[in-house]
């Protein structure tokens, strides 16, 4: 909406001349009937193999476990290294007292 409209629509509600909206009448849709799914008939077997593939894939991954402590293990090791670097670079003067030629290690 444009400015001038905003003005005009604000100005007759505050005069209180604000025209009043007619009601719109509900229509009634038609009245559709329900999907109805087909029948599907499953193999006998469907569940066994389903829980088959389920244990065995568990199986499968249950080394997942100690991958992912071993990955945090590092990650944690790098963010401990990294936070030594950034501290030896806001305070120089700890660098050089520990390693008097300001080589980090």
């Amino acid at each position: 909406m444009t400015s001038q409209s905003v003005s005009m629509l604000v100005r007759v509600h505050l005069s209180g001349r604000a025209p009043i909206r007619k009601t719109l009448p509900i229509t009634q849709g038609e009245e559709t009937e329900a999907c109805v799914e087909p029948e599907l008939e499953l193999d006998p077997s469907y569940y066994e193999r389903g829980t088959a593939a389920r244990l065995r894939n568990h199986e499968s991954l249950s080394g997942l476990d100690d991958a992912f402590d071993e990955i945090e293990q590092r990650a944690d090791a790098l963010l401990d290294d990294l936070m030594r670097v950034l501290k030896g670079l806001q305070n120089p003067a700890i660098n050089t007292e520990k390693n008097p030629g300001g080589i980090m290690v």
